[in-house]
């Protein structure tokens, strides 16, 4: 069985699994950058026009196992080039030349030292995901953001995670979700810190729908596509679930609660106090708890 290296060009995953001497390349990888239009089942039949000999063989490991499939040498790489229509042939091809091929004939591999954004790792995650399905992408997006950003990855992901509807209990969540976006992720890195601050309180606070507003927006800047908004609580919520849980709720009218230099203040029945560790703050959030 092969021995693969992954190779990332601008979020497009592609597999190679030669040698130094004899570069060779997963030809389905290939048809996904050069033929974008193209379905997952549709790419190998853009391969039957290369020649025999510029194509082979070759067993690659995948999650459901060891697999064979087709793969393109040097000369079938540049055969792929030339028909392609895709403005992103004639990049991807000056890539291959000026970067990979050097790197692979002095080193045997091909590495990438820049650290990736969170929206590369996002938009390589989108095309795992429709190559391979959503385990390998959870498993692809947990690994790079464990990489990169540690403060992010989260809990490893596991085969087969509960999935349950958080209840505005007052207890602490438990809630597991198959896949936090990565929108939310890098809007929790990013804008979770920008509180506004209740005229009555001294600490920070947030309503919910302003938190919606924030993140609808925070996605639209940087090209991501949001989740729906109930979702968008939950995995909110789920990201830090230790830390993240209702303290407690008012009851109808007005209570009093300590502010932090410990005089009591007033706050209206409608607050919800959220304590949030991770950023050594709370949260208040009217209409009702994340």
């Amino acid at each position: 069985m092969s021995e693969i290296s992954l190779f990332d060009f601008q979020g497009y995953q592609i597999r190679h699994v030669g040698t130094a001497d004899e570069p060779e390349w997963v030809g389905a990888d290939v048809v996904a950058v050069l033929r974008p239009e193209a379905e997952a089942r549709d790419r190998t039949t853009y391969l039957k026009g290369i020649l025999s000999e510029w194509k082979g063989r070759k067993k690659v490991p995948t999650l459901g196992g060891p697999q064979e499939m087709t793969t393109v040498y040097e000369p079938g790489l540049y055969a792929l080039i030339a028909r392609s229509n895709s403005p992103l042939a004639i990049p991807f091809q000056k890539w291959v030349y000026e970067e990979v091929l050097p790197s692979i004939r002095e080193t045997g591999s091909y590495g990438v030292t820049e650290k990736p954004s969170i929206l590369d790792i996002n938009r390589a995650n989108k095309r795992i995901e429709s190559l391979h399905g959503k385990s390998a992408a959870r498993r692809h997006y947990w690994e790079a953001m464990s990489k990169y950003y540690p403060g992010l990855a989260g809990d490893e992901p596991v085969d087969e995670p509960q999935l349950k509807s958080p209840q505005s209990s007052g207890q602490p969540s438990d809630v597991k979700f198959k896949e936090i976006d990565l929108s939310v992720q890098s809007f929790v890195e990013k804008r979770l810190k920008l509180l506004s601050v209740h005229p009555e309180v001294s600490e920070p606070k947030v309503s919910r729908q302003q938190m919606i507003d924030w993140y609808v927006e925070y996605c639209h800047q940087h090209d991501m596509r949001p989740v729906g908004f109930s979702h968008f609580i939950h995995q909110l919520k789920a990201l830090t679930p230790r830390h993240f849980r209702p303290r407690r709720r008012c009851r109808v009218g007005e209570t009093t609660k300590r502010d932090r230099s410990g005089k009591l203040v007033k706050m209206p029945a409608h607050w919800v106090c959220i304590e949030l560790a991770n950023y050594q703050s709370s949260l208040r959030l009217t209409n009702r708890s994340f």
